[in-house]
């Protein structure tokens, strides 16, 4: 009996911290989820009504509180990167469209997209083209210098006749001993 309590005992107690940890921090969870999902509502409501100080204000509050879905993120990024297109921040703007790319590589503006909107995207999307093409560029360099050593490493080794000195085996040591 004592057996089986010693080892049902630690399953017991994981299980009670297990309810504990739902049933106290996941509503925590979920109330930050719903501000990040107010904050989003609000922000796009505040953009549509020409308030684009509050619309910046509420859509990076968004964030910061944590969007879970990814739709709603792409939505706080693409909304912001208006917003600041829309203020003429034209960096900050690229910087969310980047963001948003990162999370949708395929996104689109749409058929008739505003010329404010489209000059930030598309420099975000040469930006991000560019960043492929500077990792592939470290990649090339890493492995060109890493077969470059190899090769100069080898050249350097024995040659011919000469031989690698064995190191010496002390006698007893056990190593080689059958």
């Amino acid at each position: 009996m004592n057996f089986i309590y010693n080892h049902l005992k630690p399953i017991a107690l994981l299980l009670i911290f297990s309810l504990f940890v739902l049933i106290f921090f996941e509503p925590i969870a979920l109330l930050a989820q719903g501000l990040g999902k107010e904050y989003l509502q609000s922000g796009i409501q505040k953009y549509n009504h020409f308030d684009i100080n509050g619309a910046i204000v509420d859509l990076e509050k968004a964030l910061s509180e944590g969007l879970k879905n990814t739709n709603d993120k792409i939505e706080a990024c693409k909304y912001l990167a208006f917003c600041y297109a829309e203020k003429e921040n034209f960096r900050e703007s690229v910087i969310f469209f980047k963001d948003l790319l990162k999370i949708k590589h395929d996104f689109d503006l749409g058929p008739d997209p505003s010329p404010t909107h489209l000059k930030p995207f598309e420099q975000a999307k040469r930006e991000m083209k560019g960043s492929k093409k500077t990792w592939f560029l470290i990649a090339g360099i890493v492995i060109a210098t890493g077969t470059i050593l190899f090769f100069l490493i080898k050249k350097d080794g024995p040659k011919g006749d000469e031989k690698l000195i064995d190191p010496p085996v002390m006698p007893g040591s056990g190593f080689m001993n059958g």
